[in-house]
């Protein structure tokens, strides 16, 4: 990860969490806490987001072994931007 990056753990525990403090602090990381908002603060951020025209940013790669071979490896490399998503094929 970058210097002076945040992290932002998606899940929590009722345990206490125990990680190697070094690399982070050499780093300059900073964990980060979030809560998901409230039921109107959510619609309201999605309101604002139609009203505004605002989407995603993601790369797509196909739901296949190749796929996801050039997933993963882009993403060992530091190369995937946003949001990488796997896609599987449509069927109709």
């Amino acid at each position: 990860m970058a210097p002076f990056g945040s992290i932002y753990p998606l899940t929590f525990q009722f345990k206490d969490l125990s990680f190697p403090f070094l690399p982070y602090f050499l780093k300059d990381l900073a964990f980060r806490a979030s809560t998901v908002g409230s039921r109107s603060t959510i619609k309201q951020m999605l309101e604002f987001a139609v009203r505004h025209g605002v989407k995603p940013m993601i790369e797509k790669f196909p739901l296949t072994l190749d796929g996801i071979g050039k997933a993963h490896k882009k993403m060992l490399s530091g190369g995937v931007r946003y949001k990488a998503v796997l896609e599987a094929p449509l069927e109709v």
